[in-house]
């Protein structure tokens, strides 16, 4: 079953597919916010538990997000 993944721009959603494509990670449901000075917030649910993983403006270059994603992501 494919993840989905609610908000964001199309090149932080294809960081997103890529980080979970990499962790091998299905199912999640991830919603990402964006706040007024650019920083996003993006919550992974997959069943009962949740983690989220928030970047500030100069965390979201090319990679970044997918980097910290797969380094972070533990659940």
């Amino acid at each position: 079953m494919p993840n989905t993944i609610v908000g964001g721009s199309p090149e932080v959603r294809e960081e997103i597919e890529r980080a979970l494509a990499v962790l091998k990670k299905d199912r999640y449901k991830v919603d990402v916010q964006e706040d007024g000075s650019a920083d996003l917030s993006i919550r992974f649910e997959f069943g009962a538990n949740d983690q989220t993983l928030k970047f500030k403006k100069d965390e979201q270059g090319k990679g970044k997000i997918e980097k910290k994603i797969v380094d972070d992501l533990d659940i």
